[in-house]
């Protein structure tokens, strides 16, 4: 009995992890940035080179009662028939256009319109006349609109029918007489929260980090003073509180402080918590090795330790070179790999998953040191951040090796072992051009 209830148990907890885990990634994944011009006609007052004349699916007419007329095109946006000057027509098309957050954007100037979804009305100039098709008419307003008319569409849009009733002018102007061609107004379907979703995503990929690293801290420090006052304290749970506050220092960094006043730093804060995340690992890594492992293990947070310093002396004077600067990141990929090999040995770790991960880092190092070559910066995605942090999480409880926590220990390993994938193809899809043509 007590077997099935901890599988319950494990299935629940696994469950709500994956549930409000997805519901976190999509907030972080902002809404793509997708424009539709299905405009009739060119932008602006002179026809472009190279413009040809496409109907993009509209359908131009005028309607009264049931009678329909369809207009004829002349060839350059224009449409030709009308009956009387001043007559309100209608343009119409099915939207198969996909889009998230869809909005029209219609440049109308003095014309008065009114927007039909399926025959119901989403917008209108003239909510006092009787909004129907065919039953329209529409006047000329009496000033130029200076900004687009922007109509919501709901998310089921695809597959209806979008129609447009537009207004003409019945007496022409000054320097023309009425005119029986009619010009429909430019339409354009776009995402029209593409700038706020961006702003939204960008938000929570600061700010979940940087409260998961956060309350790890906390929790950490809260058991570290517990087992202090114990008599009992732990070198290991200490350098974990420190492991946590270097990681939110990083995404601070990356997020917070190029928005706050502070004036120049002498140093990369990010790139420094990150190599000190290390050396702290390989000094947790060592508390918990014995024998010839320790040794190993030491020396390499001793090597890792004091190319950092010497990184962050050469930041302070200014001399840090290109080469030193790809040097540090190489031995903290030698600190991790040096980390998961213990394991390995120690029979904690698959040997293939080992291998993956080091094998992962050695290929995207290989593509940021041929970016390099070419003068081109590849920057860490969210995913690569997010691999990072679980690989650290699965090493060091492996190292701390907790019987209680077996099963957190295997969960966090695989999704450390699916974002290894998930990032590197990630990273070789959007970067292959550094290998072909020297950029991204």
């Amino acid at each position: 009995m007590k077997k099935w209830t901890r599988l319950g148990a494990a299935i629940l907890t696994l469950t709500l992890c994956l549930v409000f885990g997805g519901l976190l990634l999509n907030c972080m994944k902002s809404m793509e940035e997708r424009a539709y011009d299905l405009s009739l006609i060119w932008a602006g007052e002179a026809m472009p080179e190279g413009w040809a004349y496409d109907q993009k699916g509209w359908t131009v007419f005028t309607q009264e009662g049931e009678a329909v007329t369809e207009l004829a095109p002349d060839g350059f946006g224009g449409f030709d028939r009308l009956t009387e000057p001043g007559q309100t027509f209608y343009f119409s098309r099915v939207l198969s256009e996909e889009v998230d957050s869809p909005t029209l954007r219609l440049d109308t100037g003095n014309s008065a319109v009114t927007v039909f979804l399926d025959g119901a009305v989403l917008y209108t100039d003239c909510p006092e006349l009787d909004n129907r098709i065919g039953d329209l008419h529409l006047p000329m307003l009496e000033w130029c609109r200076e900004e687009p008319v922007l109509v919501t569409l709901p998310r089921n849009y695809q597959g209806k029918t979008l129609t447009i009733a537009q207004s003409t002018d019945p007496s022409g102007s000054e320097q023309a007489e009425p005119t029986m061609t009619v010009w429909p107004c430019a339409v354009t379907l776009y995402c029209g929260y593409a700038y706020e979703s961006e702003l939204v995503a960008e938000s929570f990929q600061a700010a979940v980090p940087a409260a998961l690293f956060f309350a790890a801290m906390v929790l950490l420090l809260a058991l570290f003073a517990a087992q202090t006052f114990r008599g009992k304290p732990d070198l290991g749970t200490l350098c974990g509180a420190l492991l946590a506050f270097f990681w939110l220092a990083r995404q601070l960094d990356l997020s917070l402080f190029p928005n706050v006043p502070l004036g120049p730093l002498p140093v990369d804060v990010a790139g420094l918590a990150r190599e000190l995340s290390f050396t702290l690992l390989l000094v947790f890594l060592a508390s918990r090795m014995t024998g010839w492992r320790r040794v190993v293990i030491c020396f390499c947070a001793g090597v890792q330790g004091a190319a950092v310093a010497v990184n962050v002396a050469m930041q302070m004077m200014e001399r840090l070179t290109l080469d030193l600067a790809l040097a540090v990141p190489a031995i903290s990929l030698a600190g991790l790999a040096a980390a998961l090999i213990c394991l390995t040995a120690n029979g904690r770790l698959a040997a293939w998953i080992s291998i993956l991960i080091i094998s992962r880092e050695f290929i995207i190092s290989g593509f940021r040191l041929v970016a390099a070559d070419n003068r081109v910066v590849i920057a860490a995605n969210y995913w690569g951040k997010f691999k990072t942090t679980f690989q650290i999480i699965m090493v060091c409880l492996m190292i701390v090796n907790i019987e209680s926590l077996n099963m957190l220990t295997q969960i966090i390993m695989w999704i450390a072992v699916i974002l290894t994938i998930v990032s590197l193809i990630d990273y070789i899809v959007k970067n292959k051009g550094v290998l072909f043509d020297g950029k991204i």
